[in-house]
């Protein structure tokens, strides 16, 4: 909303990490309780001790991603301005510089790759297709 209403946009790019498409993510959850499901079939017995990681694929700040929403939706009129770092106390949380989860146990354990982020985020910014 903010590029459609304002000149100017200033965004953080001090901070990498990876998106996650909400619509992505239950899939993935639905994977994974599939799967819970079917041990909880075979008994007591059958259990599973681990984390899944789900986010979707390649890294970004925030600065690159209000780009590429910017490219998605066509606004030429907008310009977005590199924030390089915000003082801690105007923060509402401090994050680290690089905060990307691995999803390598999720893929290799159902054998899958998630899509990566730009594509999530161009089915969104459509409508949700």
């Amino acid at each position: 909303e903010r590029l459609r209403k304002e000149k100017v946009v200033r965004v953080l790019a001090d901070q990498e990490d990876r998106p996650t498409y909400v619509r992505d993510l239950s899939a993935a959850i639905r994977k994974i309780a599939g799967y819970l499901l079917s041990l909880s079939k075979k008994g007591p017995e059958e259990n599973y001790h681990g984390i899944f990681h789900v986010c979707n694929a390649g890294e970004t700040t925030r600065y690159e991603m209000t780009s590429k929403i910017k490219e998605y939706l066509g606004l030429k009129e907008v310009a977005i301005e590199k924030l390089d770092k915000l003082p801690s106390e105007s923060r509402p949380a401090l994050r680290p510089k690089y905060a990307s989860m691995s999803t390598k146990h999720y893929e290799t354990f159902f054998k899958t790759k998630l899509r990566r982020w730009e594509d999530s985020l161009k089915e969104y910014l459509s409508g949700g297709a």
